[in-house]
Formats: C-alpha cells, structure tokens, sequence
C-alpha cells in the first residue's frame, strides 16, 4: 500500500484544500471488556496493598512524594494497558472503567488503613474508624526524616482529597487516552504498522505554530512565511497503518524539544492520528516533496530565501 515517489505529481489547489480530518473513535468494544476491567481491578487492589504496606517504610516527606506520584505512575499505565488490550473503542465506557479501577483502590487502601488503625485501638466500625483517625490523625513522614508525625483535622483530609482526585482523574485519563488510539474496525487491530516516514529539516517557529493550528493540507506544508533559520528544528511525518488489512492510515506531526538554542529531549507533538485516505495521502505526499525541493533550492542559493 506504500506510495512511490514516481507516482506523486505536484500539489494543486484541490489538493491544499483537503481537510485534516482527526481520528474518532467508533464508540464500540469487544468481549475483551469485562475480563480486561476485572483483571485491572484485581491489580489495583494488589497494587493498593503494595502502596499500604510500603508507606511505613518512607521516612521523608520529599520521598514520600515520590513514593505517590510513583504508585499513581503505575496505576496510570496498568489501566492504560489494560483498555488498550480490550479493544475498547467507548470514551465512555472506557473512562467508567478507569474510574471503577480507582475507586478499586482507593477502597481497598482506605480498608487497610483502617484494619491498621484498628490494631492501634480504633474502633471497627466504618464510620467510627474514619473519625477516629481524622481526629488522632495517621502518622507521615517529616521534612527531616528523623521523626514521623501525626497528620489530622483539615490536613488529613486535605491528603484524602488530593490522593482520590489524583487516582479518580488518572485513572479515567488514561483509560480514555486508550480508548482514542486509532483502531481498524474491518480487521480489528490497532495502527502499529510503521507506513511512512518523512522528515522536513529547518522549521521555523512561524512554520511550526502553522502546522499545530493547520485545517487543510495545504496550510500543513505551506512554503516557510520566513527566511529559514539557522536554529530551525527538523519536524517529523510519520504514517502508521493497520497491520492487517492497511485500509486505516494515520500520521502524526512531530518536532523536538528545544528550550533556547538546546535540545532537550524527547519529542513535542504538534499533530496526531490524522486520517489519511489515499487522495489526501498523495496530497500530503507532493506537498512534502514541494517543501523538500523549496529547502534544496534555499541552500543552493540563500539570497533568493
């Protein structure tokens, strides 16, 4: 399914004025749904466990932080994989899942620092217990380290609140980001399959900001509005396809990261999962080929950019 060179002809006005049209997803979901949302379920219980058991062990408040940050990393990504394995195509259905996942654990958490405020002499009823220790307070770490102390009243509850939002909004946020990743409904597989890549060297940051709000094709590769920089970044086109059948084809638009006249790492995003059907794809094609030819001829002969 991949495009020669040979058979791309220049852009023309027809062709600029295609639209970017961004992937959606269909709103369906397989069978993999329910066993996929009872495992995640499982783990962030197991996890939540993990996460009680460990909390003694952190003596300062700078690790302790980390320490959470860390086990809602990996909560994150265990409710990623896990929609993203159940082929779920439902924003909603996905996001109802990640936030039954988190509640999962934020019961089960609650659960056993409340069996651990019990051997301390709280008492075991459910609501007694959570007074009990809103009002004596849980032991936390401290900015020294030397010492832990005791966190009650407002404070207590003030962490409660910001542990279940974090748990509750990222749980929900990742289960929906899988559920948007592009999925072929003819052969039932994800756009893994790398079609094209295509990379344009010196963008501007006029050129870039173009390409983050472009509508059409042609506002994507439209010539530089500037004289090219030397500090311009190169920016990136890559086409992924179903692995199957190759009938889904998106492209995202990538540049690097640049703070000052540094890289920094990693990549910043300007577009992703674009369709591409085969009349936009020979569109986007030629116009990248313009954009080439336009930078070979600015090298050759600089007074003319």
């Amino acid at each position: 399914m991949t495009l020669h060179r040979n058979q791309r002809t220049k852009t023309t006005a027809a062709d600029r004025a295609l639209l970017l049209v961004p992937y959606q997803p269909s709103g369906r979901f397989s069978r993999w749904l329910v066993p996929c949302a009872v495992i995640v379920c499982v783990l962030a219980v197991l996890l939540a466990w993990g996460y009680q058991e460990l909390q003694p062990l952190v003596s300062r408040e700078r690790t302790f932080v980390i320490f959470v940050a860390s086990s809602a990393g990996v909560f994150g990504t265990i409710v990623y994989v896990a929609n993203f394995l159940s082929r779920s195509r439902s924003v909603a259905i996905s996001g109802a899942a990640g936030i039954a996942a988190a509640l999962c654990f934020l019961v089960t958490s609650q659960s056993l620092a409340g069996a651990r405020a019990v051997r301390a002499g709280a008492p075991a009823g459910i609501v007694d217990n959570t007074r009990w220790r809103f009002t004596q307070g849980v032991q936390a770490p401290s900015s020294a380290g030397s010492a832990r102390r005791a966190v009650s009243g407002w404070q207590l509850a003030v962490y409660w609140a910001i542990e279940a939002t974090v748990f509750l909004a990222l749980g929900g946020f990742a289960a929906i980001c899988a559920s948007r990743e592009p999925f072929c409904e003819r052969c039932g597989k994800r756009t893994s399959e790398e079609h094209w890549t295509r990379t344009v060297a010196n963008v501007s940051r006029a050129g870039l900001n173009r390409m983050k709000t472009a509508m059409t094709i042609g506002d994507l590769v439209a010539p530089e509005p500037e004289r090219l920089a030397a500090r311009g970044r190169p920016v990136v086109f890559t086409a992924t396809a179903c692995p199957g059948c190759g009938e889904l084809v998106v492209f995202a638009v990538t540049a690097p990261r640049v703070r000052g006249m540094f890289a920094i790492g990693g990549e910043r995003e300007l577009r992703k999962d674009l369709l591409l059907d085969p009349e936009s794809e020979q569109a986007l094609l030629a116009g990248l080929d313009d954009l080439e030819a336009t930078a070979a001829r600015q090298e050759s002969n600089p007074a003319s950019a």
